[in-house]
């Protein structure tokens, strides 16, 4: 059965289409499962971790470079 209690997290319909979008060649963050015979997609979040690192960084260095002028 699936979870009942609310739960926190990305929707991954969201992220698949966000890197679909600007980075279709990450294709190991999404996958999926079947519960019966409904297929749910799923999010790898240590990698989904890796991509936001480096968002986060490429951010910092906007900033600083749109603050030092």
């Amino acid at each position: 059965p699936l979870p009942t209690e609310r739960r926190v997290g990305f929707i991954a319909q969201d992220v698949k289409a966000a890197l679909s979008a600007h980075a279709p060649q990450w294709t190991n963050i999404v996958g999926s499962k079947f519960f019966g015979n409904q297929e749910l997609l799923t999010l790898d979040y240590s990698r989904l971790c890796c991509v936001l690192w480096g968002k986060v960084r490429q951010l910092e260095d906007r900033l600083a470079s749109l603050e030092s002028t």
